[in-house]
């Protein structure tokens, strides 16, 4: 890690927040009925993930700390892809979180913004894109999930892309703090 680079810095600027993540350990159907009970909505793409063998909450540890903030504030003010972004955030101690934590997460972000512009084939606005290792190397299966409150309704959706699509700098992620003690 570079000197002086630490995810600290990434707190200074108020719309980045930390959040504390329980994995409350349930299984898939549990899972399932727990966003369904919270009105949290699911894409296909969203269940796909969920539903495959790879989704595996049982490996997951009991918590995780994350922080959301924009591409730029990790140094990418030209956007990034998938790589440039796992490289960027090596340097502020930050990794991908573990995707079984993505329900976990929507469960926890209820008071997200609501944003009504509709998009096709981008990162939408208003999202946040929680930024995880793919379960499948293939590029027909879903990639990722993303939070979305649109329309008065909160989303839980997976989305597809290629490695080298590129978001842009103001496009908010959320990313795994490494070691959130020091």
């Amino acid at each position: 890690m570079k000197k002086g680079m630490h995810f600290s810095q990434l707190i200074s600027d108020e719309q980045n927040k930390t959040h504390f993540i329980k994995n409350a350990g349930l299984a898939n159907p549990a899972l399932l009925h727990e966003l369904g009970t919270s009105n949290i909505k699911l894409n296909e793409y969203a269940y796909q993930i969920i539903n495959s063998e790879r989704f595996n909450p049982d490996g997951l540890s009991s918590s995780i700390t994350i922080i959301e903030c924009a591409l730029a504030d990790l140094g990418l003010t030209g956007g990034g892809n998938f790589s440039e972004i796992n490289a960027a955030i090596v340097k502020f101690d930050l990794c991908a979180c573990p995707v079984e934590f993505g329900p976990y997460i929507r469960l926890a972000y209820l008071e997200q913004a609501e944003s009504n512009v509709e998009t096709v084939n981008q990162n939408p606005h208003g999202a946040l894109t929680i930024f995880s290792k793919p379960l499948f190397e293939n590029e027909d299966f879903p990639r990722g999930l993303y939070l979305r409150n649109f329309n008065r309704a909160k989303w839980l959706r997976g989305y597809c892309c290629s490695d080298d699509y590129i978001w842009t700098s103001d496009a908010r992620m959320i990313f795994q703090i490494k070691h959130p003690d020091k």
